[in-house]
């Protein structure tokens, strides 16, 4: 009685699945934009409460609606000839125990990519020059 209880549960499970798999869609193509913004781009952005970060937009026309809503775009940080995908997260100190965080993140939109730069002191501290690669994929 159990062998045949299992046989009709195996193929009530085989006759049930109708076959409507959802596979992930192969990516297709793939651009590679190498950027550099330079220590005179980073636009600084305070508050009166004290809060500073800084930040650069550059425009990217191949960031298309498409892209944007079904694909992937992907930054990374050039951090000494080693590639970082953001966020960039590093702690700091300096003697004396002062300590810090530096973030270095990004947001997209469907034309470009805007780079952030915040210091968790909040002390005016431009940026230097940094090198980023931007990466889409769809």
């Amino acid at each position: 009685m159990k062998k045949t209880l299992y046989l009709f549960l195996i193929g009530l499970l085989l006759i049930s699945c109708d076959g409507n798999f959802s596979y992930p869609e192969e990516l297709t193509t793939k651009q590679v934009f190498n950027l550099e913004v330079k220590s005179n781009e980073w636009v600084e952005y305070s508050d009166t409460a004290g809060y500073r970060y800084y930040s650069h937009y550059i425009e990217i026309n191949e960031i298309t609606h498409n892209i944007f809503t079904n694909g992937a775009v992907i930054a990374y940080f050039d951090a000494d000839n080693r590639q970082q995908v953001l966020p960039y997260v590093r702690h700091y100190g300096k003697v004396g125990g002062y300590l810090w965080t530096r973030t270095i993140d990004y947001d997209v939109t469907e034309d470009g990519v805007t780079f952030y730069v915040t210091n968790s002191d909040f002390e005016a501290d431009p940026p230097e020059t940094m090198n980023f690669k931007v990466v889409l994929l769809w």
